[in-house]
Order: structure tokens, then C-alpha cells, then sequence
């Protein structure tokens, strides 16, 4: 057996030594560098500047990946009214962990609600008043957005695509087929008549309106039955709003529901259902669809009866199409351009 020389040894102990110190120098490097983040980060966020901590903070995170430097990432995001960053951190920290007694919870909670994740922000609502039962503000959010989730469906929804103004009117079981042909004569409380025996007819108001028909023999003019005095109660659906039926896809839609009033009501929240798992909140709201296809938006506006207390839900939908934001050249306009070159 060859016994190894002393420079052999030598040189093999310098080199773990240089390794050893350079481990050490980059280790201690790094170290340094993140113990620096974390203090620049601590210091911005005192000063309400939580974009800039947020920064340092993530970089602090990269070299180490502890668990308090991710919860102040969540807390300037959520500072900073950045939710979708909040929720992701928050859902990271909070990840294969017992509820830990910190304001943070809610937090993560509301960062839900603020992205439109309305069921996840609901069922950690209910597991934070699993802990705390006596925690009012939470019970409030899950009474009132617990009972739209579990009750919104059974509610009747109006569709506002339709005109709930026009009304059909049919005589049909007035003809006598053994008679003369006859006319049809419909008057209208807003001084308009109409001939027919069976139309749609659309009034200008909503409430109650007096329709009076009456049926003459066409040859001879002879009234064949009196006057008939028909009662209508027009009614419109008590939620509108107001949005495009057609937008482009990345491009934000608006929706407006500030001309609907409930009077007698106390309104609690406009909750936007957008038919992808997202929802909105507000009398008006904005919304960017980056998925081609038909959508159905309802709006349900959650309230309380003044008197009563009794809790209600109002609701109405409309069809919405996102289509491509940009236009594909007809064959005609393709034609035209070739025939000019």
C-alpha cells in the first residue's frame, strides 16, 4: 500500500480550507445581505411605504425562506390593496398550519372576498368563528354572505333580457265560428287603440292599467258584446343594471345598478355573481374576462326589510358574449384589397 506524501497532504488541507472559507465568506454573505433586507424592509414599512418593503422583503425571502419574512410579503401586499399577491401569501403561510391567533387570518379572509373568491373567504370566516365564537364582525360576514351562498338559488331571478313592460293580449276564446267575422277593437288607458285578436302590447309605465275590448260585426258595425274592462298590473323587475351584451376579450365591462332603488329596504350589499366562480361587490363594479364564451351576470342585492328585519335577496341576470378583441377581415373586404393592388 502506497503511503500518500506529505505535500500530497498538504495541498488536500489547503484546499478544504479555501473551500471551508469560501462556504463560510458566502454563507456569512448572504447572511448579511438578508439581515440588510429584512431591516430596509422593517423601516419602509413603518413609513407606510409597503411597495418599496414588499420589495426587500422578497428579496430576503429568496435568500431564506422563513416563514415571518412570508408574512410580512402578505401583509404589505394586503397594505398596499394588493390582493391577488396577498392571497397567494397568505395562503402559502397559512398552509398545512393550526389556525395561529394573528389578525392575519382575517385578513386572508378579506383578501379572498376582494378577489372574488367568495366561498374560500366565507369557509375561513366560519373556521376563524370555530376559535373565536364571540368575534361579531365575523359573524356578521358569515351570517349575510352564508345566507346569499346557501339561499341565492332558491330565489326567483328576473331576466333582463326580456321586456317585462309588453304584455300578450289574446281574444281567442271570444270567437264564435258559427258568427260573421268580427272586429276586434282594444283601447288603451293612454288613449291608444289596437285591432286584433291576438297581439303584444307594451305600455309605457309600469303599475296598473285599465284595457277595454270590445267585438263588432264587421259588415254591419253592430256591437256583439259590450265593452270588456280587463285590469293589467305591469310590473318591472325591482333589480336592474346596466352592462354591454357583447365586449371584447382582456378588455374591463362595466356594470351599474345605481337607478335601482329598494324602498322599503335596507340595502346590505350588490353582489355580482360573473358566472366563471368570481363575484364583485358594490352598487357599481368592473370586470375583465380573459376567457372567450357566453356568459349569464346575475345580480343579487342582498337586503333587510326596515321594519321587519326580515333578510331578502332580489335578483337579476342578463347574457353577456366576450368575444375576440379583434376583427377578422371579411372575404368582401379581402377581395377589395386584392383588386386594388
Amino acid at each position: 500500500m502506497k503511503t500518500p506524501s506529505v505535500n500530497n497532504i498538504t495541498r488536500s488541507h489547503v484546499l478544504r480550507g479555501i473551500i471551508l472559507t469560501w462556504i463560510i465568506f458566502t454563507c456569512g454573505g448572504v447572511i448579511t445581505a438578508q439581515k440588510k433586507d429584512l431591516a430596509e424592509g422593517d423601516k419602509l414599512y413603518a413609513q407606510g411605504a409597503y411597495g418599496q418593503a414588499l420589495t426587500h422583503y422578497m428579496k430576503a425571502y429568496e435568500s431564506k425562506k422563513e416563514r415571518p419574512t412570508l408574512l410580512k410579503m402578505a401583509d404589505c401586499s394586503y397594505l398596499s390593496s394588493n390582493y391577488v399577491s396577498a392571497q397567494s401569501y397568505y395562503k402559502e403561510y397559512f398552509k398545512d398550519t393550526v389556525y395561529e391567533h394573528i389578525p392575519q387570518y382575517t385578513n386572508y379572509a378579506k383578501s379572498c372576498k376582494y378577489n372574488g373568491d367568495l366561498k374560500k373567504s366565507v369557509k375561513l370566516y366560519r373556521k376563524f368563528l370555530e376559535i373565536n365564537p364571540s368575534d361579531t364582525a365575523a359573524k356578521a360576514f358569515t351570517d349575510l354572505y352564508g345566507f346569499y351562498l346557501d339561499s341565492v338559488n332558491a330565489f326567483f331571478a328576473f331576466d333582463l333580457d326580456l321586456d317585462y313592460n309588453c304584455i300578450d293580449l289574446d281574444a281567442s276564446e271570444s270567437i264564435d265560428s258559427s258568427a260573421a267575422p268580427m272586429f276586434y277593437l282594444w283601447r288603451f288607458d293612454d288613449g291608444t287603440e289596437k285591432e286584433g285578436i291576438k297581439f303584444e302590447h307594451c305600455f309605457d309605465r309600469v303599475g296598473d292599467h285599465k284595457v277595454t275590448l270590445s267585438i263588432r260585426d264587421k259588415a254591419t258595425g253592430i256591437l256583439k258584446q259590450n265593452d270588456t274592462t280587463i285590469n293589467i298590473s305591469v310590473f318591472s323587475p325591482p333589480v336592474k343594471f346596466k352592462s354591454p351584451s357583447g365586449a371584447k376579450q382582456y378588455f374591463f365591462v362595466n356594470f351599474d345598478a345605481s337607478e335601482t332603488e329598494m324602498y322599503g329596504y335596507e340595502v346590505l350589499d350588490y353582489v355580482w355573481d360573473l358566472d366563471n366562480g368570481e363575484y364583485l361587490f358594490g352598487k357599481t363594479a368592473k370586470y375583465k374576462y380573459n376567457t372567450l364564451g357566453d356568459y349569464t351576470v346575475k345580480l343579487s342585492i342582498l337586503m333587510k326589510d326596515k321594519y321587519s328585519g326580515t333578510r331578502k335577496i332580489a335578483s337579476s341576470y342578463k347574457k353577456l358574449s366576450i368575444n375576440n378583441n379583434y376583427a377578422v377581415p371579411s372575404k368582401t373586404f379581402s377581395d377589395t384589397m386584392n383588386e386594388n393592388k
